[in-house]
């Protein structure tokens, strides 16, 4: 088991920008080539034809793309005390804590405030730290822009972390499909495929008619979040719904069970 110690979380800052590689196919959907089939499968989007692997091969596999990365940032960031440093220890199970060195010096000066009942120095050094955090994130970025070796080690930590997801089904994932000979079924304007993870999926809708069609699984709820408040109502099977006059900027959010897929009509 891996921690992270909780202000110089390592993955914090590593994810501003691994996050940006697999964003256009998590829960905001983006659209595909227009050259793509409409009748293109869901599956596709996922990893198909391939043993999983099992839980543990990819979190080492992900660990290794973690250090890659620490290594590369630790060699060309501006100030040692943005090094990231990861030390492991054998228990019952091995653990493996990754923490910068001005967050260990945190934890110490923290602890040592907090034991004498000193909280005006604990808040200040919080924000301190907090400041601190801010400053790593921006030299990531700033490095990841300019340097090729540390945004392919990124790259491929995005990559590592994509394929336990998908594997695991963690993540909502969902797609625009683009017109085939520029038409979708049912004369629709939009049609999105999606595939439920552990979280809702949200969708801002940009028609007021829209129906949820070939399911496979178990959609529990709706929910419009408009300008003028939200309203929760029971899903049906073949139903559309069509948003009153006086609803404006509505998000529609789907509940559903983990591993349903269903495609999404706006017409």
């Amino acid at each position: 088991m891996r921690s992270h110690a909780p202000v110089a979380s390592a993955l914090v800052f590593a994810a501003v920008v691994a996050g940006r590689v697999d964003a256009q196919i998590q829960t905001q959907p983006t659209a595909v080539d227009n050259s793509a089939e409409v009748d293109t499968e869901l599956e596709e989007i996922v990893i198909r034809g391939q043993r999983r692997p099992p839980w543990g091969e990819l979190r080492t596999e992900i660990e290794r793309a973690e250090r890659v990365v620490f290594a590369r940032f630790n060699e060309i960031n501006s100030t040692d005390d943005f090094d990231i440093i990861c030390r492991g220890y054998r228990g019952s199970t091995y653990n493996e804590t990754c923490t910068s060195r001005s967050g260990r010096d945190f934890q110490n000066r923290l602890g040592t405030a907090d034991a004498q009942g000193n909280q005006g120095l604990v808040w200040l050094l919080i924000a301190q730290a907090e400041a601190r955090e801010r400053q790593r994130n921006d030299e990531m970025r700033r490095l990841v822009a300019t340097d090729e070796q540390l945004r392919e080690a990124v790259v491929s930590l995005g990559q590592a972390q994509l394929v336990h997801d998908l594997s695991f089904g963690n993540r909502t994932l969902s797609r625009q499909v683009s017109a085939n000979l520029g038409q979708l079924p049912y004369n629709a304007e939009l049609l999105f495929e999606v595939i439920m993870g552990n979280d809702a999926w949200q969708h801002p809708l940009t028609q007021r008619t829209f129906t949820i069609a070939d399911v496979s699984g178990e959609i529990r709820e709706l929910e419009f979040d408009c300008i003028q408040g939200n309203e929760r109502v029971d899903y049906e099977m073949g139903v559309d719904w069509t948003l009153p006059a006086n609803r404006t900027e509505c998000v529609l959010q789907v509940d559903a069970k983990k591993g349903t897929t269903f495609r999404l009509y706006e017409f």
